[in-house]
């Protein structure tokens, strides 16, 4: 399952039901790593006795470096991740992947910065469209 995530960058390629399963499962997975933060947090403050001035200088004073490389580091990870599968699927459309998340990347940031609340619609509208877009539908030929 990781290689589907992190490897075959240049020549994978995923049809439309496992497209929607490991996004899902990314995003799952994001989910649950922001809720183990927040727990952590929480019972950061619960150790310290309820004082939550306490917890937060504690925790910004022992473990903010660390905890931001950590966040930074698995930020980058999914959002590899979440590229790498994009391009696999827009390349089993027939369209060539890394150029597609290229112009989906610059719309998107583009958008955010002329209309905020346009950006998320285009995303999940691109999210959409990968989902509905049959396989080899742009390259002329069928797959079999």
């Amino acid at each position: 399952m990781l290689t589907t995530y992190l490897r075959d960058t240049s020549q994978g390629r995923l049809q439309r039901l496992p497209y929607l399963g490991y996004s899902l499962l990314l995003q799952l997975a994001l989910v649950l790593f922001i809720m183990a933060i927040v727990f952590a947090l929480g019972l950061g403050e619960h150790v310290v006795g309820g004082d939550l001035a306490q917890a937060q200088s504690l925790l910004q004073e022992k473990f903010s470096t660390p905890l931001l490389l950590v966040c930074l580091l698995v930020g980058l990870l999914f959002t590899f991740a979440n590229l790498n599968i994009t391009a696999k699927r827009i390349r089993d459309t027939g369209l060539p992947g890394w150029m597609g998340v290229a112009v989906i990347a610059v719309a998107s940031v583009v958008l955010a910065m002329v209309l905020p609340q346009v950006a998320s619609g285009f995303q999940t509208l691109c999210w959409v469209a990968l989902l509905v877009i049959p396989s080899d539908v742009f390259s002329g030929q069928k797959r079999s």
